[in-house]
């Protein structure tokens, strides 16, 4: 799972590109996700600085060796926060008139500059690596479906300790040392694992409810590796699943397959999420339903582009997204279903392995 060095020059050459048609002189990339992106760089000190002339990388004293070692498509600047001295410099040398930078750079980081690059225009455009980010490398693909095969494995373990008795907790305790145990570098998020009448609680804490026979239980779990998250989410029963369990569920399974049916390049986000909607709004569970179907899963468990009733975005071939519809009915019960998909050119490709016919646990 090594990155070659030179996984990342192509990134920075995009972006630079990205700078010419929005006519912009230079780009802080101060967002952890971003540099990362751009250099592979994981310290937690970074800020990349990208003009005409090339990019700077600025660290202070304890990544600077470090840097200087691994980030070859980069000039190397040591400096202190919140760096605007060094940036000044930097951008006046090469009479920088119009910066673009990330909504997500704090006030106090903003004001600094402000500050420093006096007769410099600041001009919001988080776009221009959002957008890169949206179409995954097969290199970043490969890490993606690595952490899913992982979560598989992981969830597999964590079912077999699923009887009644057992609190969420518990099983929770149980998952984290499993994606351990399995060679993950952690979890993308913190799992949720609801029981019984919690699982109508969408995003849901472990708490301490003992799981129970014929209960529904919500497992939603993902995997860090080498930078990259997986997301799924599987629902199963404790015991025999009654008649209305079953109603749910393969609701909640069809409008899952609806939804994935509709995705390629070219379609847009609503386009999707209408097709999971209005299937389970015509079977009579449509006030159950109050979360978007999806997003994009990358370096981060949730990334662009998204897939809401309210979406103007558009699927592009290697985008990765989650497909999640679900059913959350208070004090009964809820169930979701999530995999993660692919967009190709003509179709997609679903990246989870993990059964999803509703799988009922023996309860003895």
């Amino acid at each position: 799972m090594a990155r070659k060095p030179d996984e990342y020059r192509p990134r920075m050459e995009r972006l630079a590109r990205g700078l010419r048609r929005e006519k912009l002189d230079a780009f802080l990339v101060w967002d952890r996700a971003n540099t990362r992106y751009l250099s592979g760089f994981k310290g937690s000190a970074s800020l990349i600085c990208l003009t005409a002339a090339g990019g700077h990388f600025l660290t202070d004293f304890r990544y600077v060796t470090l840097a200087r070692q691994t980030l070859s498509h980069l000039r190397i600047v040591m400096t202190e926060p919140p760096e605007g001295a060094q940036l000044a410099k930097i951008l006046r040398r090469h009479h920088t008139k119009k910066v673009g930078f990330e909504e997500t750079v704090p006030y106090r980081t903003y004001k600094a500059w402000k500050d420093k690059l006096e007769g410099i225009e600041l001009v919001e455009a988080t776009a221009l690596v959002k957008r890169l980010r949206e179409e995954k490398s097969r290199a970043e693909l490969a890490r993606i479906v690595y952490a899913q095969r992982i979560a598989e494995r992981v969830l597999d373990r964590v079912l077999a300790k699923c009887r009644p008795g057992v609190t969420e907790k518990e099983l929770a305790r149980e998952l984290l040392h499993a994606i351990e145990d399995e060679g993950g570098d952690g979890p993308s998020f913190d799992p949720i694992i609801a029981a019984g009448p919690n699982s109508a609680l969408p995003h849901a804490r472990p708490g301490d409810r003992r799981v129970k026979k014929g209960d529904f239980v919500i497992f939603d779990l993902g995997v860090f590796m080498d930078g990259y998250a997986s997301d799924m989410t599987r629902t199963v029963v404790v015991g025999r699943a009654t008649e209305r369990q079953q109603r749910v569920y393969q609701t909640v399974l069809e409008a899952q397959r609806r939804a994935i049916a509709r995705m390629r390049a070219g379609v847009g986000g609503k386009t999707v999420d209408h097709a999971a909607r209005g299937w389970i709004a015509g079977k009579g569970f449509g006030k159950y339903f109050g979360h978007g179907t999806g997003h994009g899963v990358g370096l981060e468990i949730h990334e662009s582009p998204a897939q809401n009733p309210q979406s103007k975005d558009v699927l592009r071939a290697g985008m990765v997204v989650t497909v999640e519809p679900g059913i959350y009915i208070p004090g009964w019960g809820g169930v979701r279903i999530e995999d993660m998909v692919l967009v190709k050119r003509s179709g997609r490709e679903v990246l989870g392995r993990f059964p999803k016919r509703l799988i009922e646990l023996p309860c003895d």
